[in-house]
């Protein structure tokens, strides 16, 4: 997530992780249903359809505290038997419900005058929410069961999901629909369908001032894909990716805010600079980072360390691969960034910050420090004759796309498993690699090399590795010593690598 000036109005962009309900009472369950939802012209109702394979569950529940709120007329087709909340307020009885379907409608126009922007948000003739609000369900989740949903619109209204879609046009959820955080787009809104690094971009662009192009947007994030995809071999490691574009009213940085999420399939959101023109936009940072995180497995909050550390470690080394800075520029960005989060946080150790990143607002301290790991495993890596990259790319095809929260621990060890695969497999180019090169160490362990760092409250100390590279700081200026112990690894990190 990239916090950043003018993002106070439009938060929607930001969703917070919501978990599924764990109600587990006997004929709680279904292997399989199917919604159809339904937008008024006026985006003030959906009406909602919601038919099960086999027989209607004996509770709903909806994965959004406060949905029932909204809830209109909840009944069977068959019988009209209307369905009542139980005792708890959040959970739909459906005892004496006959048939298969259900039918229920959302007030729209009340959740968007009572919700927080986090979860809904109404803009212009659009309205951006969380499914969560008004996607009802089986009181308990099975994760292999088959769900589709298909919308039916009226002519004035598009509709923008993060889920993919089967040959029939229909909306396929997976587990994570229920369970991740998302955003469905409803309204008038500028799509834009293309493909990039194989991948399937759908845009919805909000309908507000702006001066970027549509030919802009376009080849702004198709440059982010590519840059993100020169760490994976070329191609884009998702094959759908869902954006939504929110242009917001100032000056100063092209993009604002950022965020990716995954609830369904891969999404990133962006709140752009509506005064920002077509050239501003290629190689600016905060696509490639949000692109950057669907690389990598869902890393579990209390680790945001690894998964923004190492994030942010590589938005500046692929930005200056894919030539948008020069090798100095980027020393200067990752010094920078040290040293903010060298002087940021609470004083805890950096495992302690992560926890509490956003409590404490130690975000400096947490993506610079697990910036700071990043570095240093990939210089250590490197001289065993592997990378971080290669570690990155096997991480990717092993763990990626599992719907699962990871801890870091495992992501490491997975990392750490790829053992001698790894090994010459780095696919760095061979620059000017000195011809009798020192012995390669043997290749570190990342949960060893992390560890330690994770427990210390002291940022730590680059100092060596910045001598074996050839890096030092002179009037706050970045220099570069071609005769340095590794010179050639620094050169290395930064030089696009062989497919």
């Amino acid at each position: 997530m990239i916090k950043g000036a003018g993002a106070e109005r439009l938060g929607a962009v930001l969703l917070p992780l919501a978990l599924a309900c764990a109600h587990q009472r006997p004929g709680d369950a279904s292997h399989g249903w199917d919604y159809e939802v339904t937008p008024t012209p006026q985006l003030d109702r959906l009406d909602v359809t919601l038919c099960f394979h086999d027989a209607i569950p004996r509770s709903l529940v909806a994965d959004e505290a406060g949905a029932a709120r909204y809830i209109l007329s909840p009944r069977a087709v068959a019988n009209g038997h209307p369905l009542t909340l139980a005792p708890d307020g959040e959970t739909l009885d459906t005892r004496g419900a006959t048939g298969k379907c259900l039918a229920y409608a959302v007030d729209l126009a009340r959740m968007a005058e009572e919700v927080e922007e986090q979860h809904m948000v109404r803009v212009g003739g659009v309205v951006a929410t969380s499914p969560h609000l008004w996607l009802w369900r089986p009181g308990k989740l099975i994760r292999e069961a088959d769900v589709s949903l298909a919308f039916k619109l009226p002519a004035s209204v598009q509709a923008s999901a993060p889920w993919p879609v089967d040959d029939r046009g229909r909306h396929r959820l997976p587990y994570t629909a229920f369970s991740w955080a998302s955003q469905v787009v409803l309204g008038e809104f500028d799509a834009l369908h293309f493909t990039s690094a194989g991948t399937e971009f759908d845009v919805a662009v909000m309908k507000l001032p702006r001066e970027i192009s549509d030919a802009g947007l376009q080849r702004w994030l198709d440059t982010a894909a590519t840059t993100v995809a020169g760490l994976y071999g070329g191609q884009f490691p998702a094959s759908h990716m869902q954006v939504i574009v929110v242009p917001y009213p100032g000056g100063g940085d092209p993009v604002y805010f950022g965020m990716a999420l995954r609830g369904g399939g891969p999404a990133v959101q962006l709140l752009i600079s509506a005064a920002a023109g077509d050239d501003e936009f290629p190689g600016e940072w905060v696509a490639i980072h949000e692109l950057l995180h669907h690389g990598m497995p869902f890393v579990q909050r209390d680790d945001a360390w690894l998964s923004e550390g190492f994030v942010t470690y590589y938005t500046e080394v692929l930005r200056a691969r894919a030539g948008f800075h020069s090798e100095r520029d980027a020393w200067q960005a990752l010094l920078a960034g040290f040293d903010r989060g060298s002087r940021s946080g609470a004083g805890q150790s950096l495992a302690e910050e992560s926890r509490q990143m956003h409590e404490n607002f130690a975000y400096q301290r947490v993506y610079w420090g697990g910036a700071a790991i990043a570095l240093l495993a990939d210089v250590a890596l490197r001289e065993a004759g592997s990378s971080l990259d290669a570690a990155m790319r096997h991480l990717q095809r092993c763990c990626a796309s599992t719907l699962r929260v990871w801890p870091a621990g495992q992501i490491l060890q997975a990392m750490d498993d790829s053992g001698p695969a790894l090994q010459g497999s780095s696919g760095q180019a061979k620059l000017e690699a000195p011809k009798l090169e020192a012995p390669k160490l043997e290749a570190p362990k990342l949960e060893a090399l992390a560890s330690p760092i994770l427990r210390s409250a002291a940022f730590p100390d680059l100092t060596p590795v910045y001598r074996k590279l050839g890096v030092s700081m002179v009037d706050g200026e970045p220099t570069l010593d071609e005769s340095a112990p590794v010179a050639h690894l620094r050169r290395a990190i930064f030089s696009q690598p062989r497919p």
